[in-house]
């Protein structure tokens, strides 16, 4: 039958298959020729009676993210504070870089809300180029919206330590199916810890709870000018450049620095942009 990796450690997979979990393994004919799976593979597998399977195929991958090793992302919900801790705009971008070079749709979510309603700075830093929601994962605020863009696609978090991350992932479940809390259960009896991504069933799609976004390094494939092409808010302006291979620095003639100045694009935005590129030379 076809599941979809949970997680996975040590050599054991958690596979979600018919509304089950099945603790699987590679099956040994195939250790050699077969990649090692991941959490968010697609496979197939045979079922004992015991609750325990063989992975007889992986699927091909629509993405891979490196570190953590995931894969099959329709979507990266960046999660930050509103306060306590302060709104990290640095990462919040490495991450929307790293979404542009994967082809992965970014949500930007802004928790806290029952905290401080002051958004002024996020609506002037990210203008209308990403999809925003202020919610409160304490009062619920915000969260009926987040979850309809959250059906039926595979979604995974990220989010500095302190954001509420835990609370939203909470929240969310609290409101989904009851086969979910039973398949969370199982998993929570398991080997595993928060050091391993999991796959959580919601709502025809699945919750990614990912480790490992805190630090952050770029793609190391990722050339300067493939960042300059990945920021939506310069690409309107990118065909004004004087030069096809502008990277919106020192270049005379630049539609993008133009554009800063006019306070069409964010001077703090760009800025940042500026330390990223900085890290690729």
């Amino acid at each position: 039958m076809k599941g979809r990796v949970l997680t996975a450690q040590g050599g054991f997979y958690d596979v979600y298959a018919q509304d089950d979990v099945y603790t699987c393994r590679l099956r040994g004919k195939n250790k050699q020729g077969m990649r090692v799976a991941v959490a968010g593979d697609c496979v197939d597998i045979e079922t004992a009676a015991n609750g325990t399977g063989t992975i007889e195929a992986i699927h091909p991958r629509k993405n891979l993210l490196p570190r953590p090793t995931i894969a099959n992302i329709d979507q990266l919900l960046i999660l930050s504070a509103l306060k306590d801790p302060p709104t990290d705009f640095m990462l919040i971008d490495r991450l929307l870089v790293l979404c542009a070079h994967h082809q992965i749709d970014p949500l930007l979510v802004f928790n806290k809300l029952d905290l401080s309603a002051d958004t002024r700075r996020i609506k002037d830093y990210y203008r209308d180029f990403f999809p925003i929601f202020i919610i409160s994962a304490e009062t619920g605020a915000g969260i009926a919206d987040l979850s309809e863009k959250l059906h039926q696609k595979i979604t995974a978090l990220a989010g500095h330590s302190g954001v509420g991350k835990s609370s939203l992932i909470n929240r969310l479940t609290g409101m989904s199916e009851q086969s979910t809390a039973a398949v969370s259960d199982k998993l929570r009896r398991g080997r595993h810890t928060t050091r391993a991504s999991r796959f959580i069933p919601y709502r025809e799609g699945f919750l990614v709870d990912t480790p490992g976004f805190n630090v952050l390094h770029l793609p190391e494939d990722l050339s300067a000018l493939q960042l300059a092409g990945l920021y939506p808010d310069f690409s309107q302006y990118t065909d004004e450049c004087r030069y096809r291979d502008c990277l919106h620095r020192n270049e005379p003639d630049c539609a993008v620095k133009a554009a800063v100045e006019a306070d069409k694009i964010s001077a703090d935005r760009y800025h940042n942009y500026w330390l990223l590129l900085s890290e690729l030379n």
